[in-house]
């Protein structure tokens, strides 16, 4: 076989019920499926599972994406191969990244079943027909949260519950829902959250009375020898998770007496064909196996209970249904549970169709290698930036075929009649894009129908700019952070329809005034604080494309030897910058000026008061003196662009700030997804 084209689809999807582990807490997951196509036409698929972020594992979602695009994709396309096993054999040399390495063996496990015609569970050797499924449940608010997540799990039909565990929420927990449910097949998992001292060893001791199936993973995933004492101390046995990535690792395990059950995660041990080799191995030395999961889609669910199917596999499975994950998932028909029994699926590869058209819908980024970029391809932007025309932007407009398409970024687009370029007439928002992500996106568009509204512009379509902007960063194909700035102009001089696009481009580096800060002079705005009621025709607040006066400011600062601009009311106030927010700090009050002051409602701000609010400090939006800047304790400007970044020198002089405050508001909004 040769596998010709190789896709790769990074898309999120939101869970139904947010999850706590021992290390953090999500909403939502973003996996890359990946779609491979050989020289007859045949495609099959697999998933990257990787977390987001590297408290399970090292890797995470951009690490998998740069390991796909620059490594594996190039070893593995347009090489020949008779079986999968010989694909794991190509990336031999590459250490590590086993999730990555895990999607593309999926990939490959598919679509050579898939052209023989028969299931993947046949394909890998199993024998049942169906698969006993358990749930995982997460840390919540309160014992009585957890009673209730159980009981509805087992209304479900699910007869084995897991419950994650860390130091402060572990035996009072699993002794209430053990006393509520006498009878329920249960074990716990601590993610490796706890240290190898006697003194917990002796508390973990304490398990054996709650009658549990096992205790999963209590130490790091080195600690061999810890989790071998704590075998011999309980009777409970002890899984390994975390501390089994190669068969090396189970070799251990087993000469040491680490554990006597092993949970088989497919995405952590490299793919099927590790994950199978383990399950041989396990069953020879008489340890039980069980496959676990990553809260997978539906791609990796499916190929989890192939796995399932195997005979040594004799404790119920993380294959639970995807409706306890996902309202909806990325395969038809999605996996279901009956009575906590899922069926193996009879059809050839993974035996589900692909909801390409859901994919697309969630789509954060994609690549494909029939679209790579030629390395000769040197002009200015080339596959670094993106360009999308909004055909439908706005109520009102005529009839369209479709309602935004891709143009060529290096041509002339724009008519020179156009009121954005002869009077400035239109509205604007620029967002971040962090790891293919939008920021703050409806907090945008909001705001700019507002800003649309404030100009007398019709109604933005906001359904079909969200959708753009999605299809913009989806065909970005560079690793970087980027930005999007979309604008709606007022269109033709006389026609009455508005023109739109949207734009995405690879961010400036913003390290240095990050680390270093920026120096700022005050610069009177010649309004009063109050002009956006007394004077509304003058449109303080509204995002417009007249921009002369914020990069004339710019010019006057750079001849005062600084960098940014803080303006001030003609009576004395705070107002805001060109293109940022003010925020300031006072002892332990944070404080900016009211947005009904003329200023404009600021996205990352409030973002950065949902980070302040969380650390217990208090936040106002309150008048600020321009006298009152001398006396802050720090004071930062917020933008999308640059999240938050500290002045260092106002008017002329030097002012320390918070150093360790102002990276953790930068990491904060950086990463932030509202």
């Amino acid at each position: 076989m040769r596998v010709t084209r190789i896709e790769l689809f990074q898309v999120s999807l939101p869970l139904v019920h947010g999850f706590q582990t021992s290390s953090h807490r999500k909403t939502g997951l973003e996996h890359i499926l990946v779609r491979f196509t050989d020289d007859t036409g045949a495609t099959g698929w697999g998933e990257i599972a990787s977390p987001s972020d590297p408290y399970f594992t090292a890797e995470n979602t951009e690490t998998a994406w740069s390991i796909a695009t620059s490594y594996l994709v190039p070893l593995v396309i347009d090489t020949e191969w008779q079986h999968p096993s010989e694909v794991d054999a190509l990336w031999r040399k590459i250490r590590g990244h086993e999730f990555t390495k895990a999607g593309f063996a999926g990939a490959a496990w598919d679509l050579w079943s898939m052209s023989r015609g028969v299931p993947l569970a046949e394909a890998l050797g199993g024998t049942r027909t169906e698969v006993a499924a358990g749930v995982s449940l997460g840390i919540e608010p309160t014992i009585d949260e957890l009673l209730a997540q159980v009981a509805a799990q087992l209304d479900a039909g699910y007869g084995r519950v897991k419950l994650k565990i860390a130091p402060g929420w572990d035996l009072a927990p699993v002794r209430e829902v053990r006393r509520a449910f006498p009878d329920l097949l249960m074990h716990v998992d601590a993610n490796g959250a706890y240290s190898s001292d006697d003194d917990t060893i002796e508390r973990l001791a304490g398990f054996d009375a709650e009658a549990l199936s096992m205790i999963e993973q209590p130490f790091a995933p080195g600690d061999f020898v810890g989790h071998a004492r704590l075998q011999e101390r309980i009777e409970t046995p002890v899984c390994l998770d975390e501390s089994v990535v190669r068969l090396d690792d189970l070799r251990t395990m087993i000469a040491l007496g680490s554990g006597r059950v092993l949970n088989i995660k497919v995405s952590r041990m490299g793919g099927l064909t590790v994950a199978k080799a383990a399950h041989d191995l396990a069953g020879g030395a008489g340890i039980p196996v069980w496959c676990g999961g990553m809260h997978e889609f539906g791609i990796g669910r499916a190929a989890n209970l192939a796995l399932s199917s195997l005979e040594h596999f004799s404790y119920p499975s993380d294959v639970s249904g995807s409706d306890k994950y996902y309202a909806r998932d990325v395969i038809v028909p999605a996996v279901t549970a009956r009575d906590g029994i899922v069926k193996v699926p009879t059809g050839p590869g993974i035996g589900f169709e692909v909801d390409l058209a859901w994919i697309e819908q969630n789509l954060e980024r994609r690549f494909d290698s029939d679209e790579r970029a030629s390395p000769n391809d040197t002009r200015a932007g080339a596959s670094a930036a993106v360009l999308f025309m909004v055909d439908d932007a706005a109520e009102g407009g005529p009839v369209v075929g479709t309602p935004f398409h891709r143009a060529d970024v290096d041509a002339p687009q724009l008519d020179v009649r156009d009121l954005s370029a002869t009077r400035g007439d239109g509205v604007f928002e620029t967002l971040g894009v962090h790891r293919g992500r939008p920021q703050a996106i409806e907090d945008h568009l909001q705001r700019f129908a507002r800003s649309a509204a404030m100009l007398d512009l019709p109604a933005p379509k906001l359904d079909v700019w969200r959708d753009a902007i999605h299809a913009a960063i989806a065909a970005h194909d560079s690793p970087a952070d980027g930005f999007v700035k979309f604008v709606m102009t007022r269109g033709v001089e006389g026609a009455g329809v508005p023109v739109g696009w949207v734009y995405l481009a690879d961010a400036a580096d913003f390290t240095v005034p990050r680390e270093q800060g920026v120096a700022v002079v005050t610069l009177d705005r010649g309004y009063r604080r109050d002009v956006a009621r007394t004077s509304p025709w003058l449109l303080q607040g509204a995002k417009s494309l007249s921009y002369a006066v914020n990069k004339s400011v710019l010019r006057e600062a750079a001849r005062r030897g600084a960098a940014d601009v803080i303006f001030t009311s003609s009576d004395g106030f705070v107002l805001e910058g060109p293109s940022s927010t003010v925020l300031l700090r006072f002892g332990d009050r944070f404080v900016s000026p009211p947005s009904d002051d003329g200023i404009l409602a600021g996205t990352t701000l409030a973002s950065a008061i949902e980070l302040l609010a969380e650390l217990g400090h208090e936040t106002h939006r309150e008048p600020v003196r321009v006298e009152q800047l001398a006396s802050a304790d720090d004071i930062w400007l917020l933008s999308s662009t640059r999240s938050a970044v500290a002045v260092a020198e106002l008017d002329g002089v030097q002012r320390t700030f918070d150093a360790e405050l102002t990276a953790r508001l930068q990491t904060h909004l950086i990463s932030r997804e509202h």
